[in-house]
């Protein structure tokens, strides 16, 4: 009789939870099985955590809503599909002449697609004589090398082969093309408006790395390149003030044509994955009125069709994780009922410092110790900076002056710098690792904060 009460016990408790739950909690949480699931198969470090979160949430779906095992089971076929049709070539060894779509480019290298197949080729004085772009298309004469040995920039990048002792024999590029628009543009001005225009409202570094390189420096790399929280502000920007247009089809007229501009403006970035993260979450909290979990399950969702590999990406982890690291570290501070929103900016900047400083480290292989300090001081002014280049970019010579005054910051802080160098290999696992106990740590946080108030009622 005993037994047969425990059960009928956890029985109750198992249907308490089933009509606690709202069924769309399960069905948003289904979207992200397909991501579960290319994770599982990529030759990832972490592969092993996402098969367990694949078999996790296949095991909550049957007991709490068996129902969204088949739309799981669709969106996992179309998965399949797509994963079967952009398989890329077989290509076996040799000498070609390849004829690619250059989509990627820094340097030191450039990441070339033919027909679904990317191929890389490191750049030198011998390999091209003029700069590559993205967008151009060349021909390539070269020894074509399968890669064995795939770390997580080639998966990331879906690289596949390589071009040894590439020569590019070969650019051309179309005659109406928006990039090369932004590049002669970029030059009409003097030499800061050169270089920094271009990088912090399109993200295009190829005449800037000397610049990007000092910011990497002083920690602030992920304000000057155009991000997710750039787009934000360009939202708040373009929509705040059609909200108090009292004519209600004007207003609705303005916003299409302002998210119209904003989408086009996306999609002319060098890096769009947080741009369209930030994109997809203003869409869906502002016209759909979803949650903030459910809007950011919705962009992963759509990034990651766009390109499988995108999920793996370094610009991917950051910008999705840290829009959720701040949205959930604002909410604690307001349970927490911290007014003073000066003090609500340094606990924000200083935990997403601290949470990017392990990435920082896994790449650069040192630490600024005045990082913090430059953080909280250049986060207003480069964000100021990038109004002005919006609204005065019909005067390139007024922006050179302002750029000119942000390189002299930038130099100044890059000459005080205070550099530890802490030679450590990080890895895929220890970084996983990193975000599961952010996660928890405000998770726990927000749970227990919660259940005082509940108590004290």
């Amino acid at each position: 009789m005993r037994t047969n009460w425990k059960n009928e016990n956890w029985i109750k408790k198992l249907a308490k939870i089933k009509t606690s739950v709202n069924p769309l909690t399960f069905v948003f949480w289904a979207l992200l099985t397909p991501l579960f699931l290319h994770l599982s198969i990529s030759k990832v470090q972490t592969r092993y955590f996402w098969v367990f979160g694949l078999i996790f949430s296949i095991i909550i779906f049957v007991f709490f809503l068996p129902k969204v095992l088949i739309f799981v089971c669709f969106l996992v076929a179309i998965y399949l599909f797509f994963y079967w049709l952009r398989q890329p070539q077989n290509i076996e060894e040799g000498q070609y002449i390849l004829r690619a779509t250059v989509i990627k480019t820094s340097s030191k290298y450039a990441i070339l697609n033919v027909q679904n197949t990317n191929f890389i080729i490191y750049l030198n004085k011998f390999t091209t004589k003029t700069p590559l772009r993205v967008s151009q298309i060349v021909d390539v004469e070269g020894s074509v090398v399968k890669i064995n040995e795939i770390s997580n920039f080639h998966i990331a990048n879906s690289i596949n082969y390589l071009i040894n002792r590439g020569n590019v024999i070969r650019v051309s590029q179309a005659k109406y093309s928006f990039n090369a628009f932004i590049d002669n543009y970029s030059q009409s001005g003097g030499v800061f408006f050169n270089k920094y225009w271009k990088l912090l409202l399109f993200g295009k570094n190829y005449d800037s790395e000397s610049i990007v390189e000092k910011a990497i420096k002083i920690n602030i790399v992920h304000l000057i390149v155009i991000s997710g929280l750039h787009f934000d502000l360009l939202f708040t920007i373009l929509l705040k003030p059609l909200s108090k247009i009292k004519n209600i089809k004007v207003q609705k007229s303005l916003e299409i044509v302002a998210y119209i501009f904003i989408f086009m403006y996306l999609a002319s970035l060098q890096n769009f994955i947080p741009g369209i993260r930030a994109f997809i979450t203003q869409i869906c909290s502002r016209k759909f009125k979803l949650k903030f979990s459910q809007s950011i399950i919705i962009a992963a969702f759509c990034v990651f069709f766009l390109n499988f590999n995108n999920i793996i990406t370094i610009s991917f982890i950051l910008s999705f994780s840290c829009t959720i690291l701040i949205v959930y570290l604002g909410r604690l501070l307001k349970k927490f009922k911290i007014k003073y929103k000066i003090l609500q900016y340094l606990i924000l900047i200083t935990c997403i410092y601290i949470y990017m400083s392990l990435f920082s480290l896994s790449f650069n292989k040192y630490l600024n110790l005045l990082g913090l300090f430059y953080t909280i001081i250049f986060t207003p002014i480069i964000e100021l900076v990038y109004i002005f280049s919006l609204i005065f970019c019909y005067s390139p010579s007024f922006l050179d002056l302002i750029y000119q005054g942000l390189d002299w910051l930038i130099n100044f802080a890059s000459t005080l710098s205070v550099i530890l160098l802490i030679p450590i290999k990080i890895t895929q696992k220890t970084l996983l690792i990193w975000m599961i106990l952010w996660a928890s740590f405000i998770s726990i946080g927000l749970f227990y904060r919660g259940k005082r108030k509940n108590k004290k009622i």
